[in-house]
């Protein structure tokens, strides 16, 4: 897949040196799209290690890769000494938004550039000396632009005020299924020159700017009423979340009196949502988490393989038989997975809530997460996960509409939870849409069929409560209802906003858009080799791994 990042224990790409006289030569824009490396980031803007992503990669954006992989970036505002700001319009050549009229200077800082371009964040903060090289360097690039025969010192020179994570689909080049966009981590720089327009000397490179001009703040106001004129959506995003007021401002700016520290999230117009970018996306879409935000490893490098309905009962079975697994033995395995799963997005989404400060919460109150069960297997790992979640420090309730009188072990299950004081109800509750997470472990690979009651009831409360955003849904292996190998077949549009895949992902999950884990650790090397199923590489201790990087 086109769209995907390879693990790497060392970037290797070529160098350049600071006036970006090496950077380029030679190359046109497909060229650079395969040789450039992109910094990938989380949302707060730390390091995701040990991922290569070259600049094709991070910009396809497809079905499966609605928002391809969060990176860095920067979007530089020059300035002359009246405070006109040099626009550009991006080459026709571009393979990204050709033809848009956009800030001065808008690139990405990369791997294996001399000096080096890669910021440690928070201590690089608010100076960003790689940011800065960054664009000296893609200044003398584009624009022919000799930035040092203009200032004496960038690191003063050149201002930080913050930065925006946004993406934007190239439907205004290519219509609703763009197979390119944008998703970056975007630090603003303003730099002021003291010169005149006329003495500024610009050199534009014709394969990456077709042409430029110094506006006023009116001046480009009145080019924004022209219909006849395309914008970047982030250049136009930029400037109503801040950018008019600090211009106006300049003596401000520089000085420093802007500068902060911020990721600020924004989604584009909505005529660059593109057919395959889902309402239920969110700001994790395309997200690859750093250390510091999971201890999972996001991993969309990984094909992991996918097992039909056959192949995956198959492979249940010569699981109990080869290497005498008990039924009881992998429910808790499994039931664990999708406990440390949950708890993981479960974190994420209280950081971004904390960031946004959408919802002020009661830190003492606990986050509740309602867990529906099936009478099969599936519904035996929920009652495990239930329990584990319980232990994590969550509110855990439990619905059990049809408890399993096969085995004894199901019962041992309900006992084990009500023992740890969690409910376990016969049907759902009045209040369910007051639940952050509902767990759906309804309906395992071996379902067939039409759901019936009251499950067919209880998927529309679980679709209800999803669509008005009261409640995050997590489906375990595959989600209730649909087939298990051609996906939702019934057409009822229900997308959990994640998925834990069990023991290895069925054939419905090849193109699950969303955030899409694997729980399979304890799978023995053989059985993998013989399925075809390759492990990931899963971290610590963890025994889920995140091997996707959908919302």
């Amino acid at each position: 897949m086109p769209s995907t990042p390879t693990p790497t224990s060392q970037c290797a790409m070529s160098s350049s040196s600071n006036d970006g006289t090496a950077y380029g030569a030679n190359m046109n824009q497909e060229d650079m799209m395969e040789s450039d490396q992109l910094i990938v980031v989380d949302q707060n803007d730390i390091l995701v290690p040990n991922v290569e992503l070259s600049k094709r990669a991070g910009h396809t954006f497809n079905a499966n890769s609605p928002r391809a992989t969060l990176h860095r970036a920067f979007s530089f505002f020059l300035f002359d000494k009246t405070n006109k700001m040099l626009l550009t319009q991006r080459a026709g050549s571009k393979i990204t938004f050709p033809n848009v009229w956009t800030n001065t200077c808008c690139s990405h800082p990369l791997y294996g550039m001399q000096p080096d371009e890669v910021d440690k964040v928070p201590d690089a903060y608010p100076h960003f000396p790689g940011i800065k090289s960054a664009s000296l360097r893609k200044l003398k690039h584009e624009l022919g632009l000799n930035l040092l025969s203009y200032i004496d010192n960038p690191n003063d020179d050149i201002k930080f005020l913050t930065r925006f994570h946004y993406w934007a689909s190239d439907t205004v080049t290519y219509g609703k299924e763009a197979p390119w966009g944008e998703h970056e981590v975007d630090y603003v720089l303003f730099c002021k020159i003291q010169h005149d327009s006329n003495d500024i000397s610009v050199l534009p490179n014709p394969d990456e700017v077709s042409t430029y001009k110094f506006v006023s703040i009116d001046e480009l106001k009145a080019m924004l009423e022209d219909n006849n004129l395309l914008w970047s959506p982030w250049f136009r995003g930029f400037m109503d979340r801040g950018i008019w007021d600090w211009w106006a401002d300049m003596d401000g700016s520089l000085a420093g009196k802007y500068t902060n520290d911020n990721v600020d999230f924004f989604d584009p117009p909505p005529e660059h949502f593109a057919s395959y970018n889902l309402p239920s996306h969110g700001r994790l879409t395309g997200v690859l988490p750093s250390s510091s935000s999971s201890h999972y490893v996001n991993s969309d490098m990984y094909d992991v393989g996918f097992l039909d309905a056959k192949s995956a009962a198959s492979l249940d079975e010569e699981l109990m038989s080869t290497p005498g697994f008990c039924l009881e033995q992998l429910m808790e395995l499994a039931g664990l997975a999708v406990a440390e799963a949950t708890y993981a997005v479960v974190q994420d989404e209280e950081k971004l809530r904390q960031q946004e400060q959408s919802v002020v919460d009661d830190p003492k109150k606990p986050i509740r997460i309602l867990c529906i069960c099936g009478p099969g297997n599936n519904g035996g790992d929920g009652l495990v996960a239930a329990r584990h979640l319980k232990l994590f420090g969550y509110e855990t309730t439990v619905v059990y509409p049809k408890r399993s009188a096969k085995q004894p072990h199901y019962n041992n299950l309900v006992h084990q939870c009500q023992d740890m004081g969690i409910p376990v109800l016969d049907e759902m509750p009045s209040n369910y849409k007051e639940f952050r997470v509902v767990i759906d472990a309804i309906f395992g690979f071996s379902f067939q069929g039409e759901p019936r009651e009251p499950f067919t009831t209880i998927l529309t409360h679980i679709q209800e409560a999803q669509k008005d955003g009261s409640s995050l849904v997590i489906a375990v292996d595959v989600p209730s209802g649909w087939h298990v190998d051609d996906g939702d077949v019934l057409n009822t549009g229900y997308v959990p906003e994640v998925l834990v895949s069990l023991t290895t992902p069925k054939l419905s999950a090849k193109n699950y858009p969303k955030r899409h884990f694997v729980g399979g650790r304890f799978l023995p090397p053989a059985l993998a080799k013989k399925y075809n199923v390759r492990m990931p590489p899963y971290p610590g201790v963890a025994q889920a791994m995140e091997v996707s990087n959908g919302g």
